[in-house]
This record gives structure tokens, C-alpha cells and sequence, in this order.
């Protein structure tokens, strides 16, 4: 439990899309859809809010990504009243956030742990003999 409270903390955008979609989901099985589609809309547009800062940058320096499709086709379902197609393009973008920054952390993590036990003295034969040297200085 405590791991998926972990995740969901870091994991803040995904965690409130998916938890949207969740209560929307059971508001239509309980025959409530204006709300549902109240609650898809408005987490859409507010997990968008803050994606389109980051995308109005990469769009300014000429770097043009499936960010701006996302943000396109986030907007336009909206508009359309296509709440579930918002929802789940919004959980599609912000999982894979979450995965990406998942790998990297974990990448990180591992090449921290290499790079404490990585050696630090190396055995150098000068002449006859084995001479311990600190590996810095091994050329």
C-alpha cells in the first residue's frame, strides 16, 4: 500500500486523470452522466492547463512533438463534447510522462549505484612488481 501511495504522490497528473476517469466511470454506471461528463471535461482541461506551458516553449523554438497532436486532439474532444476520448488521450500523455520519468529515476539510480562501486585503486605493474595506484592517476 505504501508503494502505490508513493507512486500516486509522484505521480500527481496521471494519478488525477486516472482517479477522474474511475469516479466518472462509476457516475455512468450509476446512470449520472452530466456529472461524469462535468468531471472528464474539467480534469482534462486541468491536467492540460500546465502541459501547455511546457508545449507553448517547445512550439516557440521550433520543436515540434506529439505534444502538440495531444494538446490538439485534448482540446478538440472537449469541444466535441468527447469527454472519454479527452480522458483517455490525457491519461495516454501523462502515463507516458510517468513512465519516462519512472525509467529515468531508475536509470539514474542504477548508474549511481555502478558508480559507487566502481573501483578505486588499480594494480599497476611497474617494473617486477604490482603497485597499488589510485585510479585517477592510471593514464
Amino acid at each position: 500500500m505504501k508503494k502505490v501511495m508513493h507512486f500516486l504522490w509522484q505521480y500527481k497528473k496521471f494519478s488525477f486523470s486516472a482517479l477522474a476517469a474511475i469516479v466518472a466511470g462509476v457516475l455512468y454506471l450509476t446512470n449520472q452522466k452530466d456529472i461524469a461528463n462535468i468531471i472528464l471535461g474539467g480534469a482534462s482541461i486541468i491536467v492540460l492547463l500546465p502541459l501547455i506551458a511546457g508545449m507553448w516553449d517547445d512550439f516557440r523554438h521550433g520543436q515540434y512533438g506529439l505534444d502538440i497532436l495531444a494538446l490538439t486532439s485534448i482540446v478538440t474532444a472537449v469541444l466535441l463534447k468527447e469527454y472519454w476520448a479527452a480522458i483517455l488521450v490525457v491519461i495516454m500523455l501523462t502515463g507516458g510522462e510517468s513512465l519516462e520519468e519512472y525509467a529515468e529515476r531508475r536509470a539514474r539510480s542504477e548508474l549511481d549505484a555502478l558508480l559507487t562501486n566502481a573501483p578505486q585503486i588499480a594494480h599497476v605493474i611497474k617494473g617486477a612488481k604490482p603497485v597499488d595506484v589510485p585510479v585517477a592517476q592510471v593514464r
